[in-house]
């Protein structure tokens, strides 16, 4: 399972059309990132090497949204 986090401007995102056609940051090589080229084509994957540089580059305003696994946005709400 995989969350939709957004920048502070962004619409909250209420199905996966709300997704198509937006950048949306994903860890390069994780199932985020497969589930979005598999069921989001139109969107555009801004791969990642590192959780944080995702949260970073979404803060950044380098995206429209960020696409991570739930155990790491579990993670992230418990440690930051």
């Amino acid at each position: 399972m995989a969350l939709a986090l957004r920048r502070k401007n962004s619409p909250v995102p209420t199905s996966i059309d709300d997704l198509r056609n937006k950048k949306i940051l994903v860890l390069d090589s994780d199932m985020s990132h497969d589930y979005l080229l598999k069921y989001i084509p139109e969107a555009e994957p801004v791969p990642v090497d590192r959780w944080p540089e995702v949260l970073s580059r979404l803060d950044a305003g380098e995206a429209d949204y960020a696409m991570i696994t739930r155990f790491a946005g579990l993670y992230f709400i418990e440690h930051l």
